[in-house]
């Protein structure tokens, strides 16, 4: 299992993730289900994805699936 990892800024501060997840896109949607998640994608952060041995930064990444609406329902 893969996971989604790091931090993202609220509205109170950098709100910690570890997200157990197979896709990028899985574990997007579920940070984004979470109290905080309305913010995710559109403030700063640190991410990565992957397992412990082979991971990479993915916050590029989510700014531009998360600006493009495929997160929207």
């Amino acid at each position: 299992m893969k996971e989604l990892n790091g931090w993202f800024e609220t509205e109170y501060g950098a709100c910690p993730i570890n997200v157990a997840c197979e896709t990028l896109f899985e574990g997007i949607m579920k940070v984004r289900s979470g109290e905080d998640g309305e913010d995710f994608g559109h403030t700063d952060m640190e991410v990565n994805f992957g397992t412990l041995e082979d991971h990479r930064d993915v916050a590029k990444e989510i700014h531009i699936i998360v600006e493009s609406g495929a997160c929207n329902g």
